[in-house]
């Protein structure tokens, strides 16, 4: 009897052991700090069920295989390496005094959160969207602080940058598209064909001078169009897929294309028209502009600052432990 109640003593004592070991085992550490297994476990759970929410991803999923790699293993690589980085924002935040313990940064914390959920129509609709997307409101909330806290640190290493007048002149000069009092348009037709060879022959007829309208209503592809002989109407840069696009804005009117190709097949392209619209004066731009520049310096600083951050740093991965 003592010798079964020995034996189940020490299996207990065994089991509890393993237990312990597992808790003890470490993924990496970061200048010193340690990235325990467990906390690396659930993230990864936690991830992996978000993925599950996504059409097609199931058990099967995370056994195949991209570029040699298990998908399992890839997205444990991945959360890896932004425990890794979550845990150097946390020593940057310490040394440059962002105490995310602090009842302001809690305070803020929660008031992006309110901000999220009203944004769904009430904490209800949020908790049932994240349901939806296998997320818990803890995870969701976590990922929130990793970026409150990036934020802040962008602010406090950046906030001794500025911007002067022939920096935002110089941006304005290479931009003046995007500050038009309206957008640009062009007037054009098209006729739309899979086979190469075929387009190639009708093109050889638009440019001979056969009526446009009629090469489209004969042998155009587009069916939404065909019936207007190809007519898109007036569209900005925007209004049509790029590769149309690019091509009509590069034109005069009366042009006719070479062959456009596309993933629909070979456009050939008409322009009958081209409105290019005045520029706003830089003065009424100049506050615009002047906050675009400025957050592009201190996203370029910013960006600098995590990379010297990560190559300073005393970085050992366990990747058996994963």
């Amino acid at each position: 009897m003592k010798k079964k109640a020995l034996l189940v003593f020490l299996i207990v004592a065994m089991v509890f052991s393993m237990a312990a070991c597992g808790q003890d085992k470490t993924v990496a550490t970061v200048n010193g700090v340690d990235i325990k297994k467990p906390e690396f476990d659930k993230t990864v759970d936690n991830y992996k069920k978000s993925y599950e929410a996504q059409p097609n991803v199931n058990d099967k999923y995370w056994n195949t295989e991209s570029q040699g790699k298990k998908m399992i293993d890839i997205l444990k690589e991945n959360v890896l390496d932004e425990m890794i980085y979550e845990s150097l924002l946390n020593q940057q935040a310490k040394k440059n005094n962002v105490d995310v313990n602090s009842k302001s940064f809690k305070d803020e914390l929660k008031s992006h959160v309110d901000s999220v959920k009203s944004s769904f129509g009430g904490n209800d609709k949020f908790k049932e969207y994240l349901e939806s997307q296998n997320v818990s409101e803890d995870f969701y909330t976590n990922l929130m602080q990793v970026q409150l806290i990036q934020y802040k640190l962008w602010e406090k290493t950046t906030s001794g940058i500025n911007v002067t007048d022939e920096e935002l002149k110089q941006y304005y000069n290479q931009h003046q598209s995007d500050y038009k009092t309206q957008p640009d348009t062009v007037t054009a037709s098209h006729i739309l064909i899979k086979d190469k060879t075929k387009a190639d022959d009708v093109q050889k007829k638009a440019k001979a001078g056969q009526d446009f309208a009629a090469l489209a209503k004969k042998y155009s592809e587009d069916e939404d169009t065909k019936k207007d002989g190809g007519s898109l109407g007036e569209f900005a840069f925007n209004g049509q897929p790029q590769e149309v696009s690019i091509a009509a804005f590069a034109m005069k009117p009366g042009d006719i294309s070479g062959l456009v190709k596309a993933d629909d097949g070979y456009h050939i392209i008409k322009v009958t028209d081209k409105k290019v619209n005045p520029v706003k004066p830089f003065a009424d731009v100049k506050s615009e502009i002047s906050e675009t520049v400025l957050a592009g310096k201190k996203d370029e600083k910013f960006s600098q600052l995590v990379d010297k951050w990560k190559s300073d740093a005393k970085i050992k991965k366990y990747t058996e432990n994963m």
